[in-house]
């Protein structure tokens, strides 16, 4: 349990991040994983905790950290497992035996729980965090011994303070100012510093998220108080009733007592527009096709009591904007989304949703870079406060090939809104893009605590899987999940159900390939049983067919079934119609950057395709000529090519910004090719090393990559004859992965050839992980 976490700026994390990089073995693995943990970032958090658990094992805190990343995931069992390793070696630790008793009584094992909580009050009786629990799972605090009495005192004259009242008294009546009042329908969006100066003493809670409770959303008073002419459409509903109302209630305010009736009825209608705009905020949180209808049907409401309300318009605009750009809804949900958001700005007054709204309004209509300068504009004039803002910014960016911006933007945007399924699932695709496939899968499952039935997380994992090279372990999973979608009820939307036909084309096709490939009869049948594939490969095939012909009927216009269709025509190993397919989506929707990174995937898979991957790739760089992954890509191109100087300048190009310690941007791709290409080709250690050592400082989180490149170091220092730093690097790579069979291999005659005594305990240790690791290996009778 720990304290509010202080949100870093990117520079700062770029700082423990390179702190940590630059030595795993030390404490520097604690402060960034608490900021890793303190922004949601689980998968990268539990990485390094594992890491200081390593370096560490004679202490607690690294098992207590990585228990608290487990906890609050909710994997309770997983974190008592390592806060049981953690008493194994502190048995007196307070935080382990607090963190244990919390998460017993949680799990209904009172007794232990209790136990542990009483021996965590026993280590420091004062300790807040402990007595907090006491209070929260109604365990009595053991009463203290009462001090003897004081000696008698002489009477002494009250005093007064300055204000006329007891000393005591004035204290007691500062304790209990109230809060500030918020005005009904106020958002208020506190920035994460502000919080946590705010409640000093709250600590992060061992349980699962739980929602905050519901702050009305953002309403100025003056929209609210002055009733005005209603100038627009409000999605279908009748719009005389306002007019009607205003027209009586002039007669009354004619006659006696006219404005306490004008007070009342105002009140009234304010309470309604209140009610509704609560429920219309709740609909848009679920971020379902139904629920977005639910909140215009609230929102329209809303608006009907009071015209001017600039809430109403713009969750308005917001919900039909999402109608229109991501379900599909057409060209009346594009109308009713700028109707409002045109009546909204002419308030004057502020909305989150309607800012968010402006910037997504001329993004779906295929114009990112007036959509970007307006949100930084609004994000400008809210003082960064909007979680809602930062992430329609960091999803724009995202589909426009800007992942380290979108990576910034959404991330912000978790940082102040924690428990929203729309911000999981904008990571989780972000993190698909990115490559980062168990990140992604740890934020789609995230979404789903929050939201279980939400579509686009569902759809995601189903994407991610399908993407992998081996996923006949998540074939039957995804073949469940892909099937609630197109059988939900409330329906998804049409977009929607046509992805997930056209993943279940993908799926068949993938499945129908692999099972015969797996020797168990068993196993096979029990993924023909799960999946619904027959074994028949003609039937297969008319059943991918069907399930694609089904998802055009449902959404023509929609570029990502042709990339899909790609997709699968791609693992069937038909290059030149897949590379057609995805051609056809650039040319249906030419914004969306990622069309073109995967149409050079496919192109450089191809035998022999290397030239038409660079013109092709050349090609996407004059329209989108700063994308860094574009660029990465031409440099492998190249590198493949044995171009290695065009390799070079723009793999260095790709890698300008990254190289700045101050940057958050990463690219170890890139330093890891240049790191080759001047080791291999250009034969200079020097070049070769600074550029492995940026590889290897950006892929930390990455475990298996950090070995690889960490071995490729203690090669280079080896072969410069500096054996110190050469045995550091070799230390890190067996550190990050104590399976990786070559770097084993290779640090244990690194060791021999050092004839030092005192190395005897570490190669034997060596041997025996590379045993482990691969008891057939190349050096196993060696090792041996």
């Amino acid at each position: 349990m720990a304290g509010p976490q202080k949100t870093l700026n990117p520079a700062e994390l770029a700082k423990l991040e390179h702190a940590f990089a630059t030595d795993p073995s030390s404490e520097a693995y604690r402060p960034l994983a608490e900021a890793y943990l303190g922004m949601g970032r689980f998968m990268e958090a539990m990485v390094v905790c594992k890491k200081g658990v390593k370096a560490h094992p004679n202490l607690a805190d690294p098992r207590v950290l990585l228990a608290r990343v487990y906890a609050d995931q909710g994997k309770e069992k997983k974190a008592l497992e390592e806060l049981a390793g953690a008493l194994q070696v502190a048995p007196k630790d307070k935080a382990a035996l607090r963190l244990t008793g919390a998460l017993q009584l949680k799990l209904g094992e009172g007794e232990p729980g209790k136990s542990n909580l009483l021996k965590a009050y026993e280590l420091d009786p004062n300790d807040p965090d402990t007595l907090d629990l006491f209070k929260q799972h109604g365990v009595p605090v053991p009463a203290k011994e009462a001090p003897p009495p004081p000696p008698p005192a002489a009477a002494v004259a009250p005093t007064n303070g300055a204000n006329g009242t007891n000393g005591s008294a004035g204290a007691q009546s500062q304790g209990q100012k109230r809060p500030p009042t918020v005005p009904p329908g106020t958002l208020q969006t506190p920035a994460p510093q502000a919080t946590a100066q705010a409640q000093p003493g709250a600590q992060r809670r061992p349980t699962t998220q739980r929602r905050p409770a519901y702050v009305p959303p953002e309403e100025s008073q003056s929209s609210i108080s002055e009733i005005s002419e209603l100038p627009a459409r409000r999605s279908g509903k009748k719009g005389g009733s306002a007019t009607v109302t205003i027209g009586l209630l002039i007669i009354a305010v004619a006659g006696g007592g006219g404005f306490a009736l004008w007070k009342q009825h105002d009140s009234k209608q304010k309470a309604i527009a209140g009610k509704a705009l609560k429920a219309a905020a709740a609909e848009l949180k679920h971020d379902s096709y139904d629920s977005y209808k639910k909140a215009i049907e609230s929102a329209d409401e809303a608006l009907s009591a009071v015209a001017s309300s600039v809430a109403a318009h713009g969750m308005l605009a917001y919900a039909h904007a999402i109608r229109w750009g991501e379900h599909g809804g057409g060209d009346e949900d594009r109308k009713a989304a700028e109707e409002h958001l045109a009546l909204g700005l002419k308030t004057g007054d502020r909305s989150v949703w309607l800012y968010s709204a402006e910037g997504l309004i001329p993004f779906y209509a295929g114009d990112s870079k007036v959509a970007l300068e307006k949100l930084a504009k609004r994000i400008e004039e809210t003082g960064g406060r909007s979680a809602q803002l930062y992430l329609t910014q960091g999803i724009i960016m995202m589909n426009d090939g800007n992942l380290d911006g979108a990576r910034e933007a959404i991330e912000k945007a978790q940082q102040i809104n924690q428990d929203d399924a729309r911000v999981y699932a904008a990571l989780g695709n972000l993190n698909r893009r990115r490559g980062l496939d168990r990140d992604a899968l740890q934020n789609f499952d995230t979404a789903k605590r929050f939201e279980r039935n939400h579509v686009d997380s569902i759809l995601g994992t189903a994407m991610l899987v399908l993407d992998q090279p081996e996923p006949a372990g998540g074939y039957i999973s995804q073949a469940a999940a892909i099937k609630g979608v197109i059988e939900a009820q409330p329906p998804a939307s049409p977009r929607q159900q046509a992805l997930a036909y056209m993943l279940k084309s993908l799926l068949i096709s993938r499945a129908a390939i692999d099972i015969p490939q797996y020797a168990d009869n068993d196993f096979q049948k029990k993924l023909r049983e799960g999946t619904g594939v027959p074994a028949d490969k003609d039937k297969a095939r008319a059943d991918a067919l069907t399930a694609e012909n089904q998802a055009f009927n449902l959404d023509k216009s929609n570029a990502e079934l042709l990339l899909l269709k790609g997709k699968r025509l791609f693992f069937e190993g038909r290059i030149d119609d897949s590379a057609a397919e995805i051609r056809k989506a650039i040319a249906a929707n030419g914004t969306r950057v990622h069309y073109r990174i995967e149409l050079g995937k496919v192109l450089m898979a191809k035998e022999g395709g290397d030239k038409d991957a660079e013109a092709e790739l050349r090609k996407s760089l004059t329209a989108f000529p700063d994308n860094i992954k574009l660029m990465t890509m031409l440099g492998s191109n190249l590198y493949t090519q044995k171009k290695f100087d065009e390799a070079i300048s723009i793999l260095d190009k790709s890698t300008e910004v990254a190289r700045k310690p101050e940057s958050h941007q990463r690219n170890p791709e890139a330093f890891y090719m240049l790191g080759k290409i001047y080791r291999d080709e250009k034969k200079n250690a020097d070049k070769a090393i600074e550029n492995l050592i940026l590889a290897a400082g950006q892929s930390f989180a990455n475990q298996g990559v950090s070995s690889t490149i960490y071995d490729e170091l203690a090669q280079l220092y080896d072969g410069k004859g500096d054996k110190e730093k050469a045995r550091l690097n070799w230390e890190k790579s067996v550190a990050a992965n104590d399976q990786n069979a070559p770097a084993l291999c290779r640090y244990v005659r690194f060791l021999k050839k050092l004839n030092d005594p005192k190395q005897a305990d570490e190669i034997k240790k060596n041997q025996a992980k590379y045993l482990e690791a691969e008891p057939k290996g190349e050096c196993a009778a060696e090792m041996k």
